[in-house]
């Protein structure tokens, strides 16, 4: 390998250990650790990993001991989640250039006269961490101008939770808000405060000096609006906890850590000194419960429930999101449910259920309120679930779930998708059973080669 593959996956070798390093390894030896650079052998058989560490040289020497032992560590996350051929062996080196010291501090001394101004002169800032960046606090702090809530295509409970909350919250701070997406909020969303509020665009209205997407981790998702509503000097706030966001926005945080961007606006709350009201509260709640399958998921975790609890303290009603989600089904629901259920189909060996639905086989109320993706993946032995849905311009789309044996964001990336590591998603071309051969194809392959 080399050329401009080497440089990338050099690129890539180097954020997925700046994130470990940053979010993985608990040791109390690590310091403050930055990955300067990563240098690849052709062969992929060797990494020199650059690494430089601010303090005094005990300092050094400490966290160096830490990395050291973290290695293993190191090498077998990289394996799981790079789709290399081979995975190289790493080796910490310290860099001490004076040029990278004196890089860092330009770099800072440019940040901090930027501040406030994002946007204004095409800036782009893009932060991957779990606190919420400061320039994106003090923007929020002081409204300036119009502010558009932006959603994408058939918006969930993280995308409608976080933007109505957070968008409820800006007004009561002295911000102009306006919501809306292409898609209307679904039926068994409409309890959210705000919802009423909603608008439907096939073309945006007109441009907004800010606007805020949450949990879209492509802008191609918004159907054209969010390029419609950008003018020149707009700031576009990009909050997400995908890993695969592709930083679109003038200010990108990212934090794959969180279980929901739910819990990155709770904090983002706090942040900025902002009380978190009962309307404000149920959104977020809602935003967590949804994302984390009522708190069943692999990706709940302590922060999740202390942010849940803290929500139900500030005013959101547990009882009301359960009651609104999942016991208002019409009398017909059941029928169609189990109609929908004996198409599911299990392989042969057991790792893979399918669950296809046909167009018109059960309506978009039906789609949006039911997470018909769990019923294949509930089953004992199955390692990677799929719903594939036909939609009316011959596309099909298609919901994939994981158990932890392999990372189902790959699959999906190998069509246009993506999503997390346990929970994807893409558009594949139809008819629906060509689209489920080319699927499962892909899928069978995935877990091939993570067993061998």
């Amino acid at each position: 390998m080399q050329g401009k593959r080497l440089i990338r996956v050099n690129q890539l070798i180097k954020e997925e250990i700046s994130m470990v390093v940053q979010r993985q390894l608990k040791d109390p030896r690590l310091g403050f650790v930055t990955v300067t650079e990563v240098d690849t052998t052709p062969d992929l058989k060797h990494a020199k990993v650059f690494v430089s560490v601010l303090g005094p040289d005990a300092q050094w020497a400490a966290s160096f001991k830490a990395l050291e032992s973290a290695r293993g560590f190191v090498w077998s996350w990289l394996r799981r989640h790079l789709d290399l051929r081979v995975t190289p062996e790493i080796m910490f080196r310290p860099d001490r250039s004076m040029e990278h010291a004196a890089h860092i501090q330009s770099l800072l001394a440019d940040l901090k006269k930027a501040e406030g101004a994002i946007g204004d002169r095409g800036m782009t800032v893009t932060v991957v961490a779990p606190a919420p960046p400061a320039e994106l606090v003090d923007l929020l702090a002081r409204p300036r101008g119009s502010a558009l809530m932006l959603g994408h295509v058939h918006p969930d409970g993280d995308v409608l939770g976080t933007l109505l909350g957070l968008g409820l919250a800006m007004e009561k701070a002295g911000w102009a808000v306006t919501y809306g997406g292409p898609d209307p909020v679904p039926d068994v969303l409409d309890f959210l405060p705000g919802a009423d509020r909603w608008q439907v665009w096939r073309t945006a209205p007109g441009t907004f000096d800010t606007i805020v997407l949450t949990d879209c981790p492509n802008d191609g998702r918004t159907e054209g609006l969010l390029a419609g509503a950008r003018g020149p000097s707009s700031r576009v706030l990009n909050i997400d906890h995908h890993p695969d966001n592709r930083r679109y926005g003038t200010l990108n945080w990212i934090d794959p850590s969180a279980a929901a961007v739910g819990e990155m606006i709770y904090d983002l709350l706090v942040a900025l000194g902002w009380p978190v009201g009962r309307e404000t509260a149920l959104g977020l709640y809602t935003a967590i419960h949804t994302d984390t399958g009522s708190f069943r998921y692999s990706n709940t975790t302590p922060r999740t429930f202390r942010i849940a609890g803290a929500l139900t303290a500030a005013g959101a009603e547990p009882a009301l999101v359960t009651d609104r989600l999942y016991q208002r089904r019409p009398p017909d629901a059941l029928l169609t449910l189990g109609s929908l259920l004996s198409r599911v189909e299990v392989s042969e060996d057991g790792r893979i259920a399918a669950l296809t639905v046909p167009e018109g086989a059960a309506s978009e109320a039906f789609m949006a309120a039911e997470d018909l993706v769990t019923y294949p993946r509930s089953i004992a032995g199955v390692k990677v679930a799929v719903l594939l849905r036909a939609e009316s311009d011959g596309r099909v789309k298609a919901s994939l779930r994981g158990k932890g044996d392999v990372p189902v964001n790959r699959i999906a990336h190998q069509f246009g998708g993506g999503g997390h590591e346990n929970a994807a998603g893409c558009t594949l071309s139809g008819p629906l059973a060509s689209a489920k051969a080319t699927l499962l194809a892909a899928v069978r392959q995935a877990l091939d080669g993570q067993a061998s």
